[in-house]
């Protein structure tokens, strides 16, 4: 699979645990190969959550962008975010001084499959 993959972007978005990179590649003809999602040492959610959270991101992604990211925004009933149990203010403070944040890791891969879909 590898010897397919073209080009790659890395986001990095603030989230409650610290910093949260999400690696979208890319194959030849410009359609998302694969989502990756890296953990820094401050995350607390374990390494098959957030694997689980990278192939489900591909897996969707790989078929319709649009369907993933409203797979992934965590919405509840009354259409409020769902935050991270680790998500605090200062992720907000963050995006007041002009970092990309998100509610949670989840709600990070989302944000930047939009600005994939927004970027093409």
């Amino acid at each position: 699979m590898t010897d397919k993959i073209w080009s790659s972007k890395t986001y990095r978005y603030y989230v409650g645990c610290g910093n949260a990179y999400i690696t979208v590649d890319y194959n030849k003809d410009g359609s998302i190969a694969r989502v990756c999602l890296q953990r820094n040492s401050k995350m607390k959610c374990s390494m098959t959550a957030l694997d689980a959270l990278s192939r489900q991101a591909t897996y969707t992604a790989r078929r319709d962008v649009k369907q993933a990211v409203k797979d992934l925004v965590g919405v509840d009933k009354q259409g409020k975010v769902i935050p991270c149990e680790e998500y605090s203010i200062a992720v907000k403070n963050a995006g007041k001084k002009g970092h990309a944040w998100a509610y949670s890791c989840q709600d990070a891969v989302a944000k930047v499959l939009v600005r994939e879909l927004k970027g093409k």
